[in-house]
C-alpha cells in the first residue's frame, strides 16, 4: 500500500501549510504559499526568493523545503541546508528542526550528532512538539546524546502536552495529561523498537516518514504508522519498506492506529 522506505529525516516533509504558520493574510509568502499548494513551483519560487534574500525565514524556509525535495528546482540537499541555517539562525524553530536532522543524517552537510543535537533542542525548547519527540527519541536510544529515559519521557511527554498525535501514542507518553485515554500497553506486548532503546530505530522510522511523504499524509500520521511499524519490526537492518511487503496484518493494524487516510 504504501512505498515506505529514517526519525533522522522524520520532519523533512513537513506541509508548507504547517511550515509557514503565522504568514501574514494577504502579501507575496502567502501568495506563494497558495502556489505551493497548486504544485505551481515557479510562481512559488519567484515569490519567495526575493523575500528570501531579504531575510524573511519563513521565505527561507520554504526555499529550503523546495531544494530538499527539487520542487520546481533541481533538488540540491547543500542549498536546502544554506536555507534552512539562514531562517534557523533567526530563531525559526522549524528550520531548527530540519538543520538538525541535516547533521543528524549526514545530508547536505557532514554528519555532526553535536550539531544535530544543538539545533533539535533549540527547537524543542521552543516549544515545538515534533522536534520534542525527536529530541526525545534521541534520548531514548542514544542517538548522539547518552542514552537517558528520564530526558526521553520528559521531551516525549512534552510533545504529548502539545498535541502532537505520534507522541500521545508512544508508550512513554501514557501518563501524560493529554495521553490520559491511551491505553496502557499489555504486560506482554513488545515495546516499540523506540521505547526500548534498538540502535538505529529512529532512522528507521525517519526513512519511513520520508518514503511516504507523497501519500497526502499529515506528519502526525505518517509518525504514528513508522513508529508503529518499526515497533513490529525487530530486524534494525531491514527497512520497513521491505519489511511491510511480506507482513500485511502488521502494515494494516498499524494503518488503523494511525488513523491513515484512504
Amino acid at each position: 500500500m504504501h512505498a515506505i522506505s529514517a526519525i533522522s529525516k522524520v520532519f523533512a516533509p513537513l506541509a508548507l501549510a504547517l511550515l509557514l504558520v503565522g504568514a501574514a493574510l494577504a502579501g507575496p509568502l502567502e501568495d506563494g504559499v497558495a502556489a505551493y499548494e497548486k504544485k505551481d513551483y515557479a510562481t512559488a519560487l519567484n515569490l519567495w526568493k526575493p523575500l528570501a534574500e531579504q531575510g524573511d525565514p519563513k521565505a527561507q524556509f520554504g526555499l529550503g523545503v523546495m531544494y530538499n525535495d527539487g520542487e520546481g528546482v533541481t533538488k540540491d540537499q547543500a542549498e536546502a541546508v544554506k536555507w534552512f541555517r539562514k531562517a534557523a539562525e533567526q530563531g525559526d524553530r522549524k528550520a531548527q528542526t530540519l538543520l538538525g536532522i541535516a547533521y543528524l543524517q549526514g545530508q547536505g552537510v557532514a554528519l555532526d550528532l553535536v550539531e544535530a543535537e544543538k539545533w533539535i533542542r533549540k527547537a524543542a525548547e521552543q516549544g515545538w512538539p515534533p522536534a520534542q519527540l525527536m529530541l526525545g527519541l534521541m534520548y531514548s536510544e542514544g542517538q548522539g546524546l547518552a542514552k537517558d529515559q528520564a530526558e526521553a519521557t520528559k521531551w516525549i511527554r512534552k510533545a504529548a502536552d502539545g498535541g502532537f498525535e505520534a507522541a500521545k501514542k508512544h508508550p512513554l507518553a501514557a501518563n501524560a495529561g493529554t495521553a490520559a485515554a491511551i491505553p496502557a500497553p499489555a504486560a506482554a506486548a513488545p515495546a516499540p523498537a523506540s521505547a526500548a532503546g534498538d540502535p538505529g530505530a529512529a532512522k528507521q522510522i525517519g526513512e519511513c516518514v520520508v518514503d511516504n511523504k507523497d501519500e497526502g499524509q499529515s506528519v502526525e500520521i505518517l509518525t504514528t504508522y513508522c513508529t508503529c511499524m518499526g515497533g513490529k519490526l525487530n530486524d534494525k537492518a531491514q527497512s520497513i519498506s521491505e519489511w511491510e511487503k511480506t507482513h500485511k496484518m502488521e502494515e494494516d493494524a498499524c494503518s488503523v492506529q494511525a488513523s491513515w487516510k484512504r
